[in-house]
C-alpha cells in the first residue's frame, strides 16, 4: 500500500476527525473521507509524463470538499487533500525544485482570508520534502471568474494575468504548479508561460481535481 495513504488512514484511526465532505466524524477515513463519502472518490491513477495531474475526479464527495475548503473556511482540509497530492506526485514520479501555488486576486484572497492553493502548496512540501514559493507568481491584474466561461472565454479572460515577482528564483529550476481544480486547464497553462517566460527550466501542473 502506498505511504501515503497508510499515512491517512493511521492519522484518521489515531484522532478521529470529521469527513471532508459531509462533516461526520469517523474513526477510518480515506484520504479524509469517511466510509459513505469515499465510495464516490474516484482516484485518477497517472503515469509518468508531461502532465497535468490530478489526483480526482471533481465529482461526488470531491465537489462538496473542495466547496467547503474554498468558501468556507474550512482550511484545515489542505492537510488531507494534500495527501492525495503526494500519492498523484509519487505516481508520477514527480521531481522538483520548487513548488509554486496558483496565486489569487489579491481582492479575493482579503476577502477568502487565504488562498486555497498555497495552502494545498504548504502542507504537500512537507510531504514530498520539497520547498515552497509562496510569493513568487503573482497576479498582474484582475480578471472574472472563470466559473461559466467556455474554453475560449477561460484563455482570454487570464492572458496576460500572471506575473513572476524575482525572476532569479525560478530561472533554471523546475517548478510544481499547484491548484485545486483543473477545468479546461486555462489558468494553469497562462501561469505555467509567465513562468518559463522568467526562465523555468520545467513547469508541470499538479491539481487535487480534474473535471
Amino acid at each position: 500500500m502506498n505511504p501515503a495513504r497508510v499515512l491517512s488512514r493511521l492519522a484518521s484511526s489515531l484522532f478521529p476527525g470529521a469527513c471532508l465532505a459531509c462533516g461526520s466524524r469517523a474513526s477510518e477515513r480515506e484520504y479524509g473521507f469517511c466510509p459513505r463519502c469515499a465510495p464516490s472518490v474516484v482516484r485518477i491513477h497517472v503515469s509518468p509524463g508531461a502532465g497535468p495531474f490530478s489526483a480526482v475526479r471533481y465529482e461526488g464527495a470531491v465537489v462538496r470538499a473542495l466547496h467547503a475548503f474554498k468558501y468556507e473556511g474550512r482550511m484545515w482540509r489542505a492537510r488531507d487533500l494534500a495527501v492525495l497530492l503526494a500519492e498523484t506526485w509519487r505516481e508520477a514520479e514527480l521531481s522538483a525544485d520548487l513548488i509554486v501555488p496558483v496565486p489569487l486576486a489579491w481582492r479575493k484572497e482579503f476577502c477568502r482570508g487565504y488562498n486555497q492553493s498555497a495552502l494545498l502548496s504548504v502542507h504537500l512540501g512537507r510531504l514530498v520534502g520539497v520547498p515552497v514559493a509562496l510569493s513568487v507568481l503573482r497576479r498582474a491584474r484582475w480578471t472574472p471568474t472563470q466559473t461559466g466561461l467556455s474554453a475560449q472565454s477561460r484563455e482570454e479572460n487570464v492572458r496576460g494575468c500572471f506575473a513572476v515577482r524575482r525572476p532569479a528564483c525560478v530561472a533554471g529550476r523546475r517548478l510544481v504548479l499547484v491548484d485545486d481544480v483543473l477545468t479546461t486547464g486555462a489558468t494553469c497553462r497562462e501561469a505555467a508561460r509567465a513562468l518559463r517566460a522568467a526562465g523555468a527550466a520545467a513547469v508541470v501542473a499538479l491539481t487535487v481535481a480534474r473535471v
